[in-house]
């Protein structure tokens, strides 16, 4: 009986052995070759990974990605596949997590590993599959520590050998599942393996684009699942990516959330962008049919089309007009009688020169819980454009700046900006003067030169004579190689009668702007004004020869 058990287990090592190898030859079918392509579409990395999934999700190495814009895979039995968007990544453990897009006939002949759930023990078995077409090659490796990393997975360190080439390569335990993928060693021997449970852990928010590992590819991030995480990631992730992986974004926005307007009206923008504007109107036509929230579809409608009439050159595509557009937002406001709405038809109308119309409609928005200092700012417009009174214009003007309590912070500082230079354009100088006071105050570190040359100005038209000093001065700083700001000083000195300062200052205009006649001009005036008439007429006939405006007027009226 003991002869016949020994025979019986012998007999059946070989069968286990079996089983056990083709587990892990059926495993190693879920093996691709990774290839990645930069915008040119020249080559970049190769690397290798796994799918585990046979909807097109796959775990391979992240290096081949950075700076990659293209990737496709081919797999183990040769078929090609283009990478759709990444899903996560790792730069530590050199894992990624990505989409290939799989036609449905396809999705069959993919076969997916399964990810181990257990580890093995130091010593186990083990195999590392080297992708080939039809044959991948597997190698028995056994690992000499399992340590741990990310919430107690393992982490398995073998004291052998592997090409680098060969990161991305799955090891298998012996039923065929997936341990992780080969990552080799940057300064020793030995290569490594983190669990394969922690690639698959990776999910997409909606600032995964934003952290600093998915920074160093141009490939498209994946859109979250949910759709206020999918809208987040939507509209922060267009400023850097290329028209096609913007596209991309709204395909899968689309398709996520069919009821939903933000994908097709993005996806619709890119194709107004290329002047595509007859699919464009296909696009937002199917919106409006598909989506729960109509007037939401009918705004961005009539936004593109706005934003089209302002800014294309396009005269070939007539379909789109200003009364479209007004009949849009129409449409949008009809279904839910929201402000936004109103104030983007005052917009429409004004750009189509309707200012009577768009006067009133910014008007109305100001009844509103919209009431904001836009509105009266744009109601503004429509009054200068209409060249009516400056009283009614500067009225609107100060409706727009009482939209902020005081103290001031910078979001009024526009709109004192915009009246001061209206004020000042209609010789209302001291008012003027007091609202670029204001402006300074909320924005003084970024002030630049002109600011302060256009303050000065100002004072000095209001007679405001010590502050226009402080003004220039400021300019002066900010812009010392301004050759314009040396002259207008010392005209201001000499104005104010400081003659032996105003020539100080003209002087030194003279030496450092050799050819600018402005600076021998208030110095002759100068000199003629300390009583030295024939000096300072040869010095404004000097200024006259280098160009100076400034020169013939003084010659006129101390010349006789």
């Amino acid at each position: 009986m003991k002869k016949i058990t020994i025979l019986l287990a012998l007999m059946l090592m070989p069968l286990m052995m079996m089983a056990q190898s083709s587990a892990v030859k059926k495993a190693a079918k879920s093996m691709f070759k990774l290839t990645t392509f930069d915008a040119n579409g020249t080559l970049l990395n190769t690397g290798y990974g796994v799918f585990v999934d046979a909807e097109g999700t796959c775990l391979a190495t992240w290096e081949a990605f950075i700076g990659a814009s293209k990737a496709n895979i081919i797999d183990a039995q040769g078929r090609k596949y283009d990478v759709d968007c990444l899903i996560g990544a790792n730069e530590i453990y050199n894992v990624s997590k990505f989409r290939v897009i799989v036609p449905d006939d396809k999705k069959m002949v993919i076969t997916p590993i399964a990810v181990a759930q257990t580890k093995i023990a130091e010593g186990g078995e083990s195999w590392l599959a080297e992708y080939a077409i039809k044959a991948p090659i597997l190698k028995k490796y056994q690992p000499s520590k399992v340590e741990s990393f990310q919430n107690d997975l393992p982490y398995y360190i073998y004291e052998e050998t592997a090409a680098d080439e060969l990161a991305g390569s799955p090891f298998l335990n012996a039923n065929g599942e997936l341990l992780g993928l080969m990552q080799p060693s940057k300064q020793r021997t030995d290569i490594y393996c983190p669990s394969a449970q922690y690639a698959m852990s990776m999910t997409v928010s909606g600032f995964t684009a934003k952290q600093a590992t998915m920074r160093l590819t141009k490939m498209r991030i994946a859109l979250p699942d949910t759709y206020d995480q999918a809208v987040v990631a939507l509209f922060m992730n267009q400023g850097n990516n290329s028209s096609e992986n913007i596209l991309g974004m709204a395909e899968e926005f689309i398709t996520k959330f069919p009821t939903n307007s933000e994908g097709y009206n993005i996806k619709a923008v890119q194709y107004a962008d290329k002047g595509q504007f007859a699919e464009a109107a296909q696009i937002m036509a199917t919106s409006i049919e598909k989506c729960e929230k109509k007037d939401e579809a009918h705004f961005d409608y009539s936004k593109l089309i706005l934003n089209k009439l302002l800014y294309s050159n396009d005269s070939t595509y007539t379909d789109w007009t200003f009364e479209k557009s007004i009949e849009e937002v129409d449409a949008a406001y009809a279904i839910n009688p929201q402000p936004i709405y109103t104030l983007h038809k005052a917009k429409v109308l004004y750009a189509a020169q309707k200012y009577d119309e768009a006067y009133n409609t910014f008007m109305d928005v100001t009844k509103t819980n919209m009431r904001s200092a836009e509105c009266f700012y744009n109601a503004f417009l429509c009054l200068q454009a209409k060249n009516e009174s400056k009283e009614k214009c500067i009225e609107l003007l100060d409706s727009a700046v009482a939209c902020f309590s005081q103290p001031f912070t910078q979001e009024a500082a526009q709109y004192l900006m915009i009246r001061g230079k209206y004020l000042e354009e209609n010789g209302m100088y001291r008012k003027a003067a007091f609202d670029f006071g204001e402006y300074e105050k909320l924005m003084g570190q970024y002030m630049n030169a002109k600011f302060y040359y256009l303050k000065e100005q100002t004072e000095l038209k209001a007679k405001i004579y010590d502050k226009a000093l402080e003004d220039i001065d400021k300019a002066i700083t900010l812009a010392p190689n301004e050759e314009l700001y040396l002259a207008e000083k010392a005209m201001l000195q000499i104005r104010v009668n400081m003659l032996d300062e105003g020539m100080e200052t003209a002087q030194q205009c003279m030496t450092r702007f050799p050819e600018l006649g402005d600076g021998y001009a208030v110095y002759g005036l100068a000199q003629i004004l300390k009583g030295k008439k024939k000096d300072g007429l040869a010095t404004l006939e000097k200024a006259k020869e280098l160009g100076s405006e400034m020169a013939a007027p003084i010659i006129e009226k101390y010349g006789k």
